[in-house]
């Protein structure tokens, strides 16, 4: 193939990558969980330990729509697409009796319709969900996690059609304790949006939740992580830019030459 004709062939991609769709994107991702267990008192003869009942909770309300009455709902983990939007939630690693290793994800993506028309997705899954736990006296418990988002947009504002687009992304993890009439909390978050300034963005980071028993008697608690998404793009196609139409009639115009001189060499 001839540097030119591959030349082309850039040209019309190009041309043909400019008026494409707007799309939103957003994912949230948590895991996997690690516990850590510390003894705050060696001589008294208990080994740390933390006991779950239902380490494998959770909950889940998650919906794509095509801007045009079409609504799907997901109400466990799971995916759905209508049109140009879709959502998929997972969970993975934890049992009802343990919660290392367990994993949570969420993602969403939406692309503007013809005439503007919006598309969108909204997620939300928490995994574990206010999972119950027992920590022995005397204890410390450290729970950490990896956090991941990601979102983007193509366009955000566009000047040459109405309409705009945002894609958003936020992970929580906190665990609560309760031990003789008093409690504790420990949480940590972050959040990541792109709205009118197209773009995107990531990030990654390390969660922490922590609790420390003092108390003779047993800590009874609670722990969850949240992945929370949405977005919308009610951006379409716009009509190209004269220079982009340029642009594109120019390339297949050397597509055409070149396969008139490849036709006539061959007679």
């Amino acid at each position: 193939m001839s540097i030119r004709f591959k030349f082309a062939l850039t040209v019309v991609a190009l041309a043909a990558a400019a008026s494409a769709n707007a799309t939103s994107f957003a994912s949230a991702s948590i895991g996997p969980i690690q516990i850590q267990l510390y003894d705050l008192d060696l001589t008294d003869s208990v080994l740390p330990s933390i006991v779950f009942s239902n380490a494998n909770s959770s909950f889940t309300q998650a919906y794509a729509t095509d801007g045009l009455g079409t609504v799907n709902y997901i109400w466990s983990p799971g995916s759905s697409t209508v049109g140009t939007a879709s959502i998929t939630a997972s969970t993975s690693g934890a049992t009802a009796s343990s919660l290392q290793g367990a994993q949570t994800s969420i993602s969403g993506q939406a692309s503007g319709g013809a005439g503007g028309v919006s598309a969108s997705y909204w997620g939300y899954i928490s995994s574990p969900y206010y999972s119950s736990f027992t920590l022995s006296a005397n204890t410390a418990v450290r729970f950490s996690t990896v956090a991941t988002l990601a979102v983007s947009t193509t366009v955000g504002t566009s000047p040459t059609a109405s309409g705009a687009e945002f894609a958003r992304a936020e992970v929580s993890f906190f665990a609560n304790g309760y031990v003789d009439h008093y409690s504790q909390n420990s949480n940590a978050s972050i959040y990541d949006y792109v709205g009118s300034n197209a773009g995107q963005k990531s990030f990654t980071e390390t969660l922490h939740a922590s609790l420390m028993n003092f108390s003779t008697s047993a800590m009874s608690g609670t722990v969850t992580a949240q992945t929370y998404i949405s977005g919308n793009s009610n951006i379409a196609a716009a009509v190209p830019e004269p220079e982009t139409s340029a642009m594109l009639l120019a390339g297949l115009g050397v597509i055409g030459a070149v396969a008139r001189r490849r036709r006539a060499r061959s007679l």
